[in-house]
Parts: C-alpha cells; sequence; structure tokens
C-alpha cells in the first residue's frame, strides 16, 4: 500500500514478482471511481505459455449435450518450446472427458498456434446453473503450467422481451 505524490507512487513489491502469475492493481482517490486492473508478473527465463483464447464448439451448454474446446496457446518466453503435451481433467461428477489430450510439437517465441478440439460430455443428471472449471496442464520436460475455463450448464444467453418463458427451464 503507497500513496501518491504528485501523481506518483513507487511500490516496493518484494518476492511477490519472483513467482509468475498474476497481481491486482487498485488504485483510489477521495471522490473518484476506483482503478482496478491486472498485471501479469512473467519469468524472463525460458519459454512460457499461456492460453491465448479459446473456442468452443457451440453456445447451448446444456445436461445431456456433446462440447469440444479448441485452445489457443502463445509462447511469451524468450525461448522456444519444444514437445508440449496437453492435457484435460475437471474435478465435476457431471462432466466426462472424452478427448483430453493433444500434443505441440514446436511453438517458437511470439508464436502462437491451436490444438484440439478436447470433447466431453455433459450429464442428462447436470442441474441447470451448475458450475464447473475445465482444468488444462500442459509442459515440457522442464516447464509446467496450467490454466482453466470456468462454465455454467444453462442459458449463456437470456432474453426478457417476450412474455413467454417457456422456453427456460425453471
Amino acid at each position: 500500500s503507497k500513496y501518491s505524490v504528485g501523481g506518483i507512487a513507487i511500490m516496493d513489491l518484494g518476492n511477490t514478482v519472483n513467482q509468475p502469475g498474476d497481481l491486482d492493481l487498485i488504485v483510489t482517490g477521495f471522490n473518484y471511481t476506483p482503478y482496478m486492473a491486472i498485471i501479469s508478473v512473467m519469468n524472463t527465463d525460458g519459454a512460457y505459455l499461456v492460453i491465448d483464447d479459446y473456442e468452443l464448439s457451440g453456445t447451448d451448454i446444456m445436461a445431456g449435450s456433446s462440447l469440444s474446446v479448441s485452445l489457443t496457446f502463445e509462447n511469451i518466453g524468450n525461448d522456444d518450446a519444444s514437445d508440449i503435451s496437453v492435457s484435460l481433467s475437471t474435478e465435476s461428477d457431471y462432466i466426462s472427458i472424452q478427448d483430453g489430450s493433444d500434443y505441440i510439437s514446436y511453438l517458437a517465441t511470439g508464436s502462437s498456434t491451436t490444438v484440439g478440439p478436447f470433447t466431453f460430455n455433459i450429464s442428462s443428471d447436470a442441474p441447470f446453473g451448475h458450475q464447473f472449471s475445465l482444468d488444462f496442464s500442459f509442459g515440457t520436460a522442464d516447464d509446467i503450467w496450467s490454466s482453466n475455463i470456468d462454465l455454467t450448464i444453462g442459458e449463456l444467453v437470456e432474453s426478457f422481451e417476450s412474455s413467454d418463458f417457456s422456453y427456460l427451464p425453471w
């Protein structure tokens, strides 16, 4: 925690920046709306892979459906990466993984590639509104990273423009 003098604040972050991850930055002022941002802390040595984007095969995440997800990886490190294994898992009892692994042979620094599709089924017993996480682990012989995608079973977009709500499962 610091305060600014003339609009400049110098903050010693100590050991918090020794591990890659995210830091929350919140700037407040009297009678001002707080400014909130996430600062990514990265290791400058070696390859560092992140999930840059993902694409679901459909927008209807409903009980009984089968979906797939494709991931776009980016190497933001300063070394190339090779022999990268990617695996999908989940802790949800309502989700079963059908195709949960893929492989990237080579990813140069500053480059990106798309892998997948990773397929999964949603149980027909899954309750509406159930939240679950698709957990991805990816890495080389030297480094392992992880990321997740949080999803919810049910309508992604609800429209209340009509007086008929019979299509909603409440």
